[in-house]
């Protein structure tokens, strides 16, 4: 029989988990949404390598002030025995790790460093490319949006991975959308077919 009426999380367990005995000296902090509208900070034991006992804490939000409440829970000398902490390059969770864990040394994570190291070199490449279109199509409209600057256009548009370009019609209705690395051909075919539009 289940003992999840008794269980001692429950009354938060829609707002956060704390399994403080899964401490370890080497962790990791992330965010991710579980759903399009709930997004939880997750801190982690790397020794347990996602397995049973890595879960430390999991806070519904990314709120800085909200996720230290939580993890001040966690008994300082448990907290002082942190060597390292992995995150990525939010300075949210810097400021949670900092104050939480203030003996650890932070390591970015090298994906975050890759991924944002590759999408500046992507985007140059879209930038340059785009500028040899319109040179061969003076008569098209382009247009380039950060995401970074405009992160409302992500949801505006439903964009699920980047680079997606989007092709509008002179109503400024979707007619074609794709997404990803486009070689310089494929789009030139694309404007050629939409180009009376």
């Amino acid at each position: 029989m289940s003992e999840f009426k008794q269980w001692e999380q429950k009354s938060h367990s829609k707002d956060w988990l704390l399994f403080a005995e899964n401490i370890g000296k080497y962790l990791s902090i992330d965010e991710t949404a579980l759903s399009n509208v709930e997004s939880y900070t997750i801190l982690t034991n790397k020794k347990a390598k996602g397995k049973t006992g890595a879960i430390i804490a999991m806070i519904k939000g990314t709120k800085s002030e909200d996720v230290i409440s939580i993890l001040e829970k966690i008994p300082v000398n448990k907290r002082n025995k942190v060597k390292e902490v992995t995150l990525d390059m939010a300075g949210n969770m810097e400021l949670i790790i900092k104050r939480s864990f203030p003996k650890a040394d932070l390591v970015t994570d090298r994906f975050h460093v890759q991924k944002l190291a590759s999408e500046a070199v992507q985007e140059i490449r879209i930038k340059y490319r785009w500028e040899e279109i319109e040179k061969e199509n003076p008569w098209l409209e382009a247009e380039f949006i950060s995401v970074d600057e405009h992160p409302e256009v992500m949801k505006e548009y439903q964009l699920e991975s980047l680079p997606t370009f989007i092709f509008l019609d002179r109503e400024g209705n979707e007619i074609e959308r794709l997404s990803g690395i486009i070689e310089k051909e494929k789009l030139l075919e694309l404007i050629e077919k939409y180009r009376d539009r």
